[in-house]
């Protein structure tokens, strides 16, 4: 693929998650998009079959990046036991809040149409090659259903991060917050779940 062409197949990806988090999936058009691309509809055609490949498309890349990204910073901390899990959670959220939209897209559209968005399938393929990586530096992480530890991460780390990168700009100008204050803030609380009730039962006891 030529770069000209590569740049217009990610022009058209980033104009659409800004269209989708701004009005909706249902209510974005292709010709909307290629109105705000620049390009005419075939252009898109060329690229994406329809809209839908567009979206999963997005989805795809937002966790091949949060993947690539989860895997360096483990290696990273991992390789140094004087880093926390706090440090590790600043890293975590500033990837986060650079892609707010793709978040909000994510939740609305599960939401909305569990077919279109499976949140669970790919939580679990996220959670899954997670333990892979992570399983010669702890040897015990319980990853099966039963255990109910996905079941916890999910609702009690996983929804709440993303719910909070959604709402956090709209939470500080609502009650007229900093955002690095709030966000300290969140990582504190995050952490010390984590550390405290979380990462117990993720390590059965030899």
């Amino acid at each position: 693929m030529s770069k000209g062409i590569k740049n217009t197949k990610e022009r058209i990806l980033d104009v659409s998650e800004e269209l989708f988090s701004e009005k909706g999936f249902d209510s974005t058009g292709i010709d909307e998009i290629a109105r705000r691309v620049g390009i005419t509809k075939s252009v898109i055609y060329y690229h994406f079959r329809n809209k839908e490949e567009i979206l999963n498309t997005l989805i795809h890349r937002y966790f091949a990046e949060g993947m690539a990204f989860k895997k360096k910073l483990a290696e990273k901390y991992f390789s140094d036991p004087q880093r926390n899990f706090l440090d590790m959670a600043r890293e975590i959220m500033r990837f986060s809040a650079e892609r707010p939209r793709i978040a909000k897209i994510i939740l609305m559209e599960s939401i909305k149409d569990a077919e279109r968005v499976p949140i669970f399938e790919l939580y679990e393929q996220r959670a899954l090659l997670s333990a892979e990586w992570f399983k010669d530096k702890l040897k015990n992480i319980a990853v099966d259903l039963e255990s109910g530890v996905m079941l916890e991460a999910f609702f009690m780390f996983f929804m709440p991060w993303v719910s909070y990168t959604v709402f956090e700009e709209r939470w500080c100008g609502h009650y007229g917050m900093d955002v690095e204050k709030v966000r300290e803030k969140f990582l504190s609380i995050v952490t010390e779940y984590y550390e405290n009730i979380m990462k117990p039962k993720m390590i059965r006891e030899q």
